[in-house]
């Protein structure tokens, strides 16, 4: 058995991470959220606002793969930023996974696992109104990229970096028809991201069918970073 740990698992991207999983045989799912999340065959653990305290008691001795979802789309222009803006979104974006990883990475030692971190195209991508979100993303693929160096004989690490998707994340920014088109028309394949499809993506990066790769920041973003389509 493969036993997998999904934090965030209330998210988007993180549900359908679980839901491919879980239809699978071999896989012992241990999850995370901040909200109530029932589902048979996993063993949950609730992350709240107050504590974000990891209860490792819940935790087997060896993880094989672990995703961590949490993140933050905090729009604004630079000056509507205050310092707690930069902050907040640091302690999800960067902070929560350093602290889940404090709890976990002598289980993920002991099962060479695999570590997957999503990441924004608006880490490497100057946007309008991003400045704190870029800033805490940029940080998180400077973090993996040591991690995956530190700990590159026993565990890999990889992030996703991708562009604006179809998430409860993103709902005020799709909440229209004009809105989602004038969002699909500014990706080069014209297209937002697929919760079903990052899900997909996201767990063949995690499986041995990449054991090849870590310290990797995949673009997965519909050809934003790297294209500009006339």
């Amino acid at each position: 058995m493969k036993n997998i740990l999904i934090i965030g698992v209330n998210s988007t991207i993180g549900t359908q991470i679980f839901n491919l999983l879980n239809s699978k045989e071999g896989y012992n799912i241990y999850t995370t959220s901040r909200n109530e999340f029932d589902k048979n065959n996993s063993k949950h653990t609730i992350l709240t606002p107050q504590t974000d305290t990891l209860n490792t008691d819940l935790l087997p001795d060896d993880i094989h793969e672990l995703y961590y979802l949490p993140g933050s789309i905090n729009l604004k222009p630079f000056g509507s930023l205050k310092p707690e803006d930069y902050l907040m979104d640091f302690n999800i974006n960067v902070m929560g996974l350093i602290n889940v990883l404090k709890a976990t990475i002598k289980a993920l030692k002991k099962g060479n696992g695999a570590v997957l971190a999503f990441s924004s195209v608006a880490a490497s991508l100057g946007l309008q109104y991003h400045a704190s979100v870029s800033t805490s993303k940029a940080a998180l693929e400077g973090f993996i990229k040591a991690m995956a160096s530190e700990y590159a004989e026993k565990v890999r690490f990889n992030a996703l970096a991708i562009s604006l998707s179809n998430t409860k994340m993103a709902e005020k920014l799709l909440n229209s028809e004009k809105k989602t088109e004038l969002a699909e028309n500014r990706n080069p394949l014209k297209q937002i991201g697929n919760p079903s499809k990052i899900a997909q993506f996201s767990t063949v990066i995690n499986s041995e069918t990449c054991d090849w790769l870590t310290g990797e920041i995949i673009q997965f973003d519909g050809g934003m970073k790297n294209l500009k389509v006339f």
